[in-house]
C-alpha cells in the first residue's frame, strides 16, 4: 500500500513539474515573440536580406569587370537569369515564415526569462527604439566600408590565387 502511495505521489510531482516546464517554455517563447516584435527583428532581417542580395549582385558584376571577362549578350542574359533564380531560392529558403520557429527556439534556449525581460524593456525604451531605427543605416554604412576594402583587396587576392594555382610544368628539355 505504501509503495502505491509513493508511486502515485511521484507521478503527481512529475506531472506538475512537467506542466511547469511546458508553461515556462511557452512563456519564454511568448517573450521571444514579444522581443522580435519590439526589436523589429523580422523587418530588420528582410532589409538585410535585400541589401545582401544587391551586394552579391554588384560584387559579381565587379568581379567580372575586374577580371576583364567579356560576355556576349546571351551570356549576360543567362547570368542575370541565374542570379534571379539564385536570389529567389535564397529568399525562399531564408524567408521569415521558414526560419521564425528556429529563431524563437534559439533565442528561448539562449536567454533566461530575466534576460528576455531586460531586452524587451530596452527595446521598448527610447534608446532601444533609436537603436532599432538606426541599425539598418549603421549596417549599410558598415557594409559599404567593408565592400570598399574588399574591392581594394581583390588584386592581392587574385595574385595569391595565381600563386596557389598549380601551373603546367614546362616539358623537360631533351638532351
Amino acid at each position: 500500500m505504501q509503495l502505491r502511495a509513493i508511486i502515485t505521489s511521484s507521478v503527481v510531482v512529475f506531472s506538475l513539474s512537467a506542466a511547469s516546464l511546458f508553461a515556462d517554455e511557452a512563456s519564454r517563447k511568448a517573450k521571444v515573440q514579444e522581443l522580435f516584435r519590439v526589436a523589429e527583428i523580422q523587418e530588420t532581417m528582410q532589409q538585410q536580406m535585400a541589401q545582401s542580395m544587391d551586394r552579391i549582385k554588384n560584387m559579381t558584376l565587379q568581379q567580372l569587370q575586374s577580371s576583364g571577362t567579356q560576355m556576349t549578350p546571351e551570356q549576360s542574359q543567362k547570368m542575370e537569369q541565374m542570379q534571379t533564380h539564385l536570389m529567389t531560392l535564397i529568399q525562399d529558403t531564408f524567408s521569415w515564415d521558414k526560419i521564425q520557429a528556429d529563431m524563437v527556439k534559439i533565442y528561448a534556449d539562449t536567454y533566461s526569462d530575466e534576460e528576455l525581460d531586460g531586452l524587451i524593456a530596452f527595446y521598448k525604451s527610447p534608446a532601444g527604439q533609436a537603436y532599432v531605427k538606426k541599425t539598418p543605416v549603421l549596417m549599410t554604412k558598415t557594409m559599404d566600408v567593408l565592400q570598399q576594402r574588399m574591392v581594394a583587396l581583390q588584386p592581392q587576392m587574385q595574385e595569391l590565387m595565381k600563386q596557389a594555382t598549380p601551373t603546367k610544368a614546362a616539358p623537360a628539355e631533351q638532351q
